[in-house]
């Protein structure tokens, strides 16, 4: 799992990192919040808000990325989301119990004889799984049992109702948001993604494993969790200032100087093209 991690996180930090700093190199603080805001031209003008000429058909390609990257992310998750809803609501997907603590013969399962016939020891590895839904479900690699619970003119239409409610109260917030969506979707990513990604995942490793963590791992994991906690609750703050307390300040640029709050300070097409 650490090298999956790292295989995986690392790149794509570099990614982020490379791609944030190099807008911010070129434009400064008059770069907006989404990149595609900066890159779409006006359709009267022709010209973006740093007021250069895009070409269009890099503009509709970082579009149809960005719907392909906000299906996967909604599919992702969303069907997590399904899946407790219907476990909650339903009374679908319910644990079965384990055995008996107080009667260990009742819980008891045989185990096989080592295979010792290789001379080799056998390395085993903890099942794999593609989703956290998969963690959760009872019967898994058993397609059958799993469709059981869906069988049934009750069991489809209390289905069907429970998703078409959710997805309801997700377009309603879209449609309530719309003017203020970018907003809403900074609030509800530094308060969500900073607790769920980084600092319950590190309090629990912390929590259950604290026995076995190096102290060196300790004191990274407090540090990391501290600062994220801080920077965390200073976003969250700032974006949901803007969200539900918004200010009168119309200026275009709002994070830079005075004289350059309404007027770009560099324009590569009237440089250029002129």
């Amino acid at each position: 799992m650490p090298r999956v991690v790292g295989v995986t996180v690392g790149p794509i930090s570099c990614i982020f990192l490379t791609l944030a700093s190099t807008a911010y190199s070129a434009v400064g603080c008059q770069i907006t919040g989404n990149l595609l805001f900066t890159i779409y031209p006006d359709k009267t003008t022709g010209l973006t808000t740093l007021g250069f000429a895009p070409h269009w058909g890099v503009v509709v390609l970082a579009y149809l990325f960005m719907q392909l990257h906000i299906t996967v992310a909604f599919s992702v998750i969303v069907n997590p989301s399904f899946y407790i809803a219907e476990r909650l609501a339903l009374g679908m997907h319910k644990r079965q119990p384990r055995g008996d603590l107080e009667d260990p013969v009742s819980g008891y399962v045989d185990a096989a004889t080592p295979d010792v016939t290789q001379g080799k020891p056998r390395r085993s590895s903890k099942m794999s799984y593609v989703s956290v839904g998969d963690a959760e479900n009872e019967h898994k690699g058993d397609v059958e049992e799993e469709m059981a619970e869906y069988r049934g003119v009750r069991n489809t239409v209390k289905h069907v109702l429970l998703l078409v409610v959710i997805v309801v109260v997700l377009v309603v917030l879209a449609i309530v948001f719309k003017d203020h969506f970018s907003d809403f979707a900074d609030f509800v990513g530094t308060s969500c993604i900073t607790a769920n990604c980084i600092l319950l995942p590190i309090v629990f490793y912390l929590v259950k494993a604290s026995h076995r963590i190096p102290m060196y791992e300790k004191v990274a994991a407090i540090v990391v969790t501290v600062l994220c906690f801080v920077l965390g609750c200073y976003v969250t703050y700032t974006t949901g200032e803007s969200l539900f307390v918004p200010s009168d300040n119309d200026a275009e640029f709002p994070f830079c100087s005075p004289t350059f709050k309404n007027d770009v300070y560099y324009n590569y097409t009237a440089a250029h093209e002129s």
